[in-house]
């Protein structure tokens, strides 16, 4: 190895270090993100026909009212199964990375 190859080595171990810290950095902002929009409590039918009557100005519609409830309902489930499958990725990297030390 000559002395050129060890400092582009080394040179690139450093970026490595950014990178990682990086990528940890958004994985941590994806989990935040999802984690608080699986906790967030979904609204009843009845609260979001008052809501959705306050801001259209007249009584919305039973199927309106079931549409915006399996969308709430929707979106927490997701974000749930997403912030578990970003945890299971990471132990799985976390296991590998055991592995081949």
């Amino acid at each position: 190895m000559t002395p050129n190859a060890r400092t582009d080595v080394i040179g690139f171990g450093g970026l490595d270090g950014l990178w990682f810290l990086v990528a940890a950095w958004q994985i941590s902002r994806w989990i935040t993100r999802d984690l608080g929009a699986a906790v967030t409590p979904v609204p009843t039918p009845p609260e979001i026909a008052v809501q959705l009557e306050a801001e259209w100005g007249r009584a919305p519609y039973f199927v309106e009212v079931a549409a915006v409830h399996q969308m709430l309902t929707s979106r927490c489930t997701e974000a749930a199964a997403m912030t578990a499958l970003t945890y299971v990725f990471i132990r799985h990297l976390a296991e590998e990375a055991k592995v081949h030390r």
